[in-house]
């Protein structure tokens, strides 16, 4: 294939058609695309596929009541006063959703368990109907590394005016996939891979390598400080 072609390949996303027969592949199929569960073949674009909230988030309670009721008993009151974040999980089908304040974040997994072969990475976004009411699904972290595989982290974010009810099994979500040559290294062979296989709406903020390198760094600072100090006293 000509170099010009190829360029054009691995930068033009994949599909509908494409993204079907890549679901249909059998298991053993290294070029196999997986997106479980897909509840409405309507989920699947002309170039995307659709991604519904699933049930497991991460939150304060601020996120999931409408407001302190001073009707509530005392125990219950003070409850939920003191809890700070928790992991909470909802059911799909259930009237009880998530209220999502202006301004206010709170992490979700999608409802879809997805692995990416070895020559496909996806690119995450929001659903139009959605963006136009403020709902962000992702801060920074749009890119979906070839060899994922697992659940993906919505980071949601109100940025409109009013208040937004989220329930499990919503479309917010889409992604797009994108060919690219086999890489030698998938995402699942990283080392310290923090979002492998991962079944929690969990922050893996320090647990990131190069925060503890960071700290590192101070402590080594300070240490000198120290000895130079000690050596002045002298």
């Amino acid at each position: 294939m000509p170099r010009s072609e190829l360029a054009a390949l691995e930068s033009s996303p994949l599909g509908g058609l494409s993204i079907v027969r890549r679901l249909l592949l059998p298991h053993t199929d290294r070029e196999r695309l997986v997106v479980t569960p897909v509840v409405d073949r309507r989920q699947i674009g002309t170039s995307s596929i659709d991604l519904r909230l699933g049930t497991e988030w991460e939150a304060s309670r601020s996120y999931r009541f409408r407001a302190l009721d001073p009707d509530e008993d005392f125990e219950t009151a003070t409850e939920l006063m003191q809890r700070g974040f928790e992991d909470f999980r909802l059911t799909a089908g259930q009237r009880h959703g998530v209220v999502l304040h202006p301004g206010e974040l709170l992490l979700a997994l999608t409802l879809e368990y997805l692995h990416l072969p070895y020559d496909l990475w996806g690119k995450l976004d929001g659903r139009s109907t959605w963006a136009r009411q403020g709902l962000q699904v992702h801060a920074t972290a749009g890119m979906i590394d070839a060899g994922f595989s697992g659940y993906l982290t919505l980071e949601l974010q109100n940025t409109g005016p009013i208040p937004l009810v989220l329930y499990p099994g919503l479309r917010v979500a889409q992604m797009a996939f994108f060919p690219i040559n086999a890489t030698p290294f998938p995402y699942a062979a990283k080392p310290g891979a923090a979002y492998r296989g991962q079944y929690r709406a969990r922050s893996r903020f320090v647990n990131q390598p190069e925060h503890e390198y960071r700290f590192l760094y101070v402590r080594h600072e300070e240490e000198e400080e120290r000895k130079r100090c000690e050596q002045g006293h002298t």
